[in-house]
């Protein structure tokens, strides 16, 4: 049976050989172990700090939510102050409208009658 070690090889060396190979083999997997307790630690760390972020995240989003609410209170009131201003106006203006329009007629009346005089 031709092998690694050479068509000489007694038996006393390929247990050696074998031996050896599992000894290297049983590193291997300590190894291999120890790096997957490694990468899930450090899956369990790098979720942690996605929870973090996210619950900054959050955060931030959720201030900004009332920031905007209350600018938008702010809006609506300048808006409303406006429009009652505007509203004020248009009634005064229709006032002096009314007024104007009496003041008017007044005069031409005084006018049709003075009219009437000089017939």
């Amino acid at each position: 049976k031709k092998n690694m070690l050479g068509k000489n090889a007694c038996f006393s060396d390929v247990d050696m050989a074998i031996a050896a190979l599992e000894e290297k083999l049983q590193r291997l997997e300590d190894i291999e172990r120890e790096k997957r307790i490694e990468l899930k630690q450090t899956v369990r760390d790098k979720k942690l700090e996605l929870d973090t972020l996210a619950k900054e995240k959050n955060a931030l989003v959720k201030e900004m939510k009332e920031l905007l609410k209350q600018k938008n209170v702010e809006v609506e009131a300048e808006r409303q102050r406006m429009f009652a201003e505007v509203e004020k106006k248009d009634a005064e203006m229709r006032e002096q409208f009314k007024m104007d329009m009496k003041k008017f007629e007044e005069e031409k009346k005084l006018w049709k009658e003075a009219g009437k005089k000089f017939e």
